[in-house]
């Protein structure tokens, strides 16, 4: 059969065609893929930038109710009946220097070691 096509000349050619369409189809399912990712990302970054726009409005919100002036407003809404503290219920503790914490420690470590040294004679009484 000169010049002819045979039944393995006509297979490998099927499969060199399915070859080309398979590598086709693949690089155009992984363009498609890539645009989805794509847009994906755009919309995580839009959304984010519009959270972090509502995070400064709300920041500055949170600010303005804080100040003393809202406080007052706010209590006075709620009719909470609440009143400034005068300065003689105000009791002013000071911090203990390290010093006195050292000391501290070192009693109460010398409490514990005269504690446990009785036990440690009771039982050895019992043992006897």
């Amino acid at each position: 059969m000169d010049g002819g096509i045979t039944a393995w000349g006509l297979v490998c050619r099927l499969v060199l065609f399915l070859l080309f369409v398979a590598f086709g189809l693949s690089i155009v399912m992984q363009e498609t893929r890539m645009q989805k990712i794509g847009k994906e990302i755009k919309q995580a970054e839009e959304k984010m930038a519009q959270l972090r726009n509502q995070n400064m409005i709300l920041q500055a919100r949170l600010s303005d109710l804080k100040t003393p002036r809202a406080l007052i407003q706010k209590v006075e809404e709620w009719r909470l009946n609440l009143k400034p503290v005068s300065d003689l219920r105000i009791v002013k503790c000071k911090e203990p220097s390290a010093d006195a914490t050292l000391v501290y420690a070192r009693s109460m470590i010398a409490q514990d070691e005269k504690a446990s040294v009785p036990a440690k004679r009771s039982r050895t009484q019992f043992r006897r």
